[in-house]
């Protein structure tokens, strides 16, 4: 099948903004998948909007069964805002990550991905590469030409962090 969505002004608002899913103000969703028995084929999702571009394709295996369902997932991320990207997400925490403080705190900065998705929800493994430029937290530092550059490395249940901040002069 074929399917086009378009998605304006949508929000699940909270008391505390942090916890609030924020999407952007218009998206568009274009999809191409075949549906069978034990599986969905995704050939291509890409996602848009002023600042998310992203790709994906892949299988999910076993929706309807009594297992739980299996991932297999590509995902490619072209140039976009990593704040859009935090605003879709809602709470949570892990070792590395806490996406209450992103959103409390304003992350922002370009990001580029390419990583898939494998294995049995809820644990799939991620392995692949994120990129973000020019990252500022809350507001830049003083004296500095750009932002922070992170490397994040997913190794299936590990990441990797390379960081380099400037230092204000």
């Amino acid at each position: 099948g074929f399917l086009v969505t378009e998605m304006s002004n949508c929000a699940v608002i909270m008391k505390d903004e942090a916890k609030s899913i924020l999407f952007p103000e218009k998206m568009e969703i274009k999809s191409k998948f075949n549906i069978k028995r034990n599986y969905i084929n995704f050939e291509e999702i890409d996602v848009d909007s002023k600042n998310i571009h992203v790709s994906l394709n892949g299988k999910i295996q076993d929706y309807f069964g009594k297992a739980l369902p299996t991932l297999d997932l590509n995902v490619i991320v072209n140039k976009s805002r990593v704040e859009d990207f935090v605003n879709l997400l809602p709470p949570f925490k892990v070792e590395e990550i806490d996406t209450y403080k992103l959103k409390k705190y304003k992350f922002y900065g370009d990001v580029l991905a390419n990583f898939s998705i494998k294995g049995r929800l809820p644990e799939p493994d991620v392995i692949g590469d994120f990129y973000v430029d020019n990252g500022i937290l809350i507001k830049p530092i003083p004296n500095t030409t750009k932002g922070a550059t992170v490397k994040i490395n997913l190794t299936g249940r590990q990441a990797n962090f390379d960081v380099i901040v400037p230092a204000g002069y």
